[in-house]
C-alpha cells in the first residue's frame, strides 16, 4: 500500500521548553492517513499510535509535507515505546516521499502546504496549525480530524499530479521553480 499521512500537535513550539528543538514534545492530537489507491482515510489518536506505526512501517511508500522532520519526530517518542531499543528511529524505517524536502531542495527556502497547494492545485489549506492546537484544547475532535484530512487530501493530490505531469511548481521569492519528479 502506498499511503499519505499528516500529524497535527497537542501543543504549540511557544508551549514547549526547547521549542522547535523539542518536537517529539509537542504530542499527538490526531494522525490521518490515506490510501493512496482506494481513497480510504483513516484517523489516529494518542491511543491509536500502536495502528499507525504498523500502518506506517509496513506501507511500501510515505507519501507526507515535512514529514521526515516533523512528522515523524512528533510520533518518535510513542515508537519508541513499542520498538526495541534496536530499532532504528521511525523516520528511517519509513520509505519515505517527503514533498516539502524535495521542494526545499529547489529554492533553498522553506515551501508551505499552503503555497504548492495554491500554485499547483488551485486551492490551499483549510486552516493552519495554530487553529488545529486550539480545536485539539477545545476538544473539538470532529474538526480537527476533518482539519487534518484535508491536509493529507491536499498532499495526495500533489502526489497524485507531480506523478501525472512529472513535475511540480514550487513558490519562491525570486519566481516559481519547476521541480521534476519520478513518482
Amino acid at each position: 500500500m502506498k499511503c499519505c499521512w499528516d500529524v497535527e500537535t497537542q501543543r504549540l513550539s511557544s508551549e514547549v521548553p526547547g521549542g522547535w528543538g523539542a518536537i517529539d514534545k509537542f504530542g499527538l492530537a490526531i494522525a490521518c492517513v490515506e490510501d493512496l489507491d482506494s481513497g480510504e482515510m483513516w484517523k489516529f489518536r494518542e491511543d491509536d499510535v500502536a495502528a499507525l506505526v504498523t500502518v506506517l512501517i509496513e506501507a511500501e511508500l510515505v507519501v507526507g509535507f515535512n514529514s521526515v522532520d516533523f512528522d515523524s519526530r512528533v510520533i518518535e517518542p510513542y515508537y519508541r515505546k513499542l520498538a526495541s531499543p534496536a530499532d532504528q528511529p521511525l523516520a528511517k524505517r519509513l520509505r519515505h516521499l517527503d514533498i516539502f524536502q524535495e521542494a526545499k531542495q529547489i529554492t533553498g527556502e522553506w515551501p508551505s502546504l499552503e503555497k504548492m497547494a495554491r500554485a499547483n492545485l488551485g486551492r490551499g489549506k483549510t486552516g493552519d496549525g495554530l487553529q488545529a492546537v486550539a480545536l485539539y484544547k477545545a476538544q473539538r475532535f470532529d474538526e480537527l480530524e476533518a482539519y487534518c484530512g484535508e491536509d493529507v487530501k491536499l498532499t495526495a493530490d500533489l502526489w497524485r499530479l507531480g506523478q501525472k505531469q512529472k513535475f511540480l511548481m514550487v513558490p519562491a521569492k525570486k519566481g516559481p521553480k519547476r521541480m521534476v519528479v519520478n513518482w
